[in-house]
Formats: C-alpha cells, structure tokens, sequence
C-alpha cells in the first residue's frame, strides 16, 4: 500500500466511477435507457478493474470509469432503447413556466 490517498483514489473509480455519468446521461440525454446504463456501468466497472493490473496511476481510475460508462451507455442506449416517456425528466423535457 503506497497510500491511503492513492486506495481512496482506486477503490473509489473502481466503485463508484460510473454514477456521475449515469447521472450526466441521465439529466442530459433523451436517448439514454435503463439497460444501456446497467452495460455502461458493468464494462465501466470491468475496465477500472483490468486498470488495477497496470501501471496507470489512481488518479486515472476515475475519468477513465466515467468516460467509459459515457460512451459505453449511450452506444448501447441505440441498441436498447427507452420505451417509456421523459416529460420532465431531462433538462429537454422540462415543463415551461
């Protein structure tokens, strides 16, 4: 163990490194559904991990998961799409006041 820092830093993009993008897809995309977020966040979460066998500093773990479960949802958000509506439930769908 080098430091705590650098563990909170690991465990931390190996956990919880796909919530902010589920939930920057979540508020910003109309296309994004349930099953493309369980993938992105199930190959995101691969990914930190087969990170945890390299030599990519910790600080890495994190933009990494995040950027992965982006992309990785929003692709599989094509395949799969959402069926059921969004009134007001991203920012494009909001209701004008």
């Amino acid at each position: 163990m080098e430091s705590i820092f650098q563990e909170f830093n690991r465990y931390a993009g190996l956990l919880g490194g796909g919530m902010p993008a589920v939930i920057l897809l979540g508020l910003f995309t109309k296309r994004t559904s349930g099953a493309g977020i369980l993938i992105g966040l199930g190959v995101s979460l691969v990914a930190t991990f087969l990170l945890l066998f390299t030599d990519v500093h910790a600080l890495y773990y994190l933009p990494t998961a995040i950027a992965v479960c982006s992309v990785v949802a929003y692709a599989a958000s094509f395949v799969l799409p959402n069926r059921r509506p969004l009134d007001g439930l991203t920012i494009f769908t909001t209701r004008k006041t």
